[in-house]
């Protein structure tokens, strides 16, 4: 009988369907697959894992025609023009100094950069309008700035330091219940528009300014305005972000005594 036959003694197939049987032992025990089955378990190759090769690859490699990596002609290749991307100056040969350097004294051909040359006058580079040389600037006319206006900006810097506008303005409407919500002050001057009448509404000092800058604010509404301190800040060492409220129609002088800006009183 065919059962008693050894494996090598067997007809062959001359087909296979996959519904073929074969034995299998696993665990000690013996099983039977079927080459779907084994078909199925060893599945198709992927990008990390071998394994049979899918209808969808192989038409994949049907349409690779021959010679595809080489689909363009060697002067095509070396032709600078069709290539794509940017190469380092340093890995180009023939190319002159200043272009790798940047520097102007590898300049071939450079300009005299002097006084004379470019039409100044050449000790000062100061002088009337029209003489070929820069004017002083004017209130009509831009230029340098003279020794004098130089010395008036030194002497308005040490009166309102911190960098704040001399005598700005600002005409603000007082906003929200909390330092985060309130308006934002932009000057030295302030007058509040408008509040409500319970005195909820508040203007914030600004971040940045330092020891010595002056605020100067007008309540000109028939209610308190509330005053808060710069971020962090505060006012009359009442406690941070906590407020300080103006009386109806009232003015208040407020100068900063810290260098960082958060210490304020009232005056």
């Amino acid at each position: 009988m065919a059962l008693n036959k050894k494996i090598s003694e067997l007809d062959q197939a001359t087909s296979v369907d996959g519904t073929e049987i074969f034995p299998v032992v696993k665990g000690g025990l013996n099983y039977r697959m079927t080459v779907s089955q084994i078909k199925t378990w060893i599945g198709n190759a992927t990008a990390s894992v071998a394994g049979l090769m899918s209808t969808q690859d192989k038409n994949k490699l049907d349409g690779v025609a021959s010679g595809a990596t080489a689909n363009s002609s060697d002067a095509y290749l070396r032709d600078r023009a069709n290539h794509t991307g940017t190469q380092a100056a340093s890995t180009i040969n023939g190319l002159s100094t200043v272009a790798t350097s940047g520097g102007y004294s590898d300049l071939t051909g450079r300009p005299t950069l002097t006084p004379a040359a470019l039409g100044c006058a050449p000790a000062s580079h100061v002088g009337a309008a029209g003489s070929g040389a820069h004017p002083v600037a004017t209130d009509a006319q831009a230029g340098f700035l003279s020794a004098a206006g130089a010395q008036l900006l030194e002497k308005l810097a040490a009166l309102f330091p911190g960098n704040f506008m001399v005598l700005s303005f600002q005409a603000a409407d007082a906003a929200g219940t909390t330092s985060a919500g309130a308006t934002a002050i932009t000057a030295s001057m302030v007058r509040v528009n408008s509040a409500t009448a319970d005195a909820a509404d508040g203007i914030r000092l600004p971040d940045g300014l330092t020891a010595g800058a002056i605020v100067r604010v007008k309540s000109g509404v028939s209610a308190g305005v509330k005053i808060y301190p710069p971020t962090g800040g505060q006012i009359n060492y009442a406690g941070t972000d906590v407020p300080f409220v103006t009386g109806a129609y009232a003015a208040m002088t407020l100068v900063c005594g810290d260098e960082n800006g958060l210490l304020w009183d009232t005056f």
